[in-house]
């Protein structure tokens, strides 16, 4: 199952339907305790159907435009958790495990920092 915010909102699809219409760059394995995988499944349940976060995409592309100028800014459009954009879907999904923390606040991460997030994590997670 692939679990995602995309479409308009949360939703999961099968590895099939998912797989005709999306394109894999790149792929991340991890071992995870069933305490995790518990939480994961709930955090999935109690999201899906959300949003997707099309103010939010706005509020990190004001972020990346202020930084050009050298204006360090939040996002102005904090969403996260009432809507929800891919990356930062993941990242909320990986606070449900004990050993990953974020390095910054949830709604200013980009993806470019929920990947290198996930790639400097262990490849087993509790």
């Amino acid at each position: 199952m692939y679990y995602q915010a995309s479409h308009t909102l949360v939703n999961s699809m099968s590895e099939e339907v998912f797989l005709a219409q999306e394109t894999v760059i790149k792929e991340f394995t991890f071992g995870v305790s069933d305490a995790a995988f518990k939480a994961w499944r709930i955090f999935g349940d109690q999201n899906a159907g959300k949003p997707y976060g099309v103010k939010e995409i706005f509020g990190l592309a004001v972020v990346e435009l202020a930084a050009m100028v050298g204006i360090k800014m939040h996002n102005p459009f904090k969403e996260a958790g009432a809507t929800w954009i891919c990356d930062q879907l993941i990242a909320a999904g990986l606070q449900q495990c004990n050993n990953v923390e974020l390095p910054m606040p949830l709604d200013d991460m980009r993806p470019q920092d929920v990947y290198d997030l996930v790639a400097s994590l262990p490849s087993n997670l509790s």
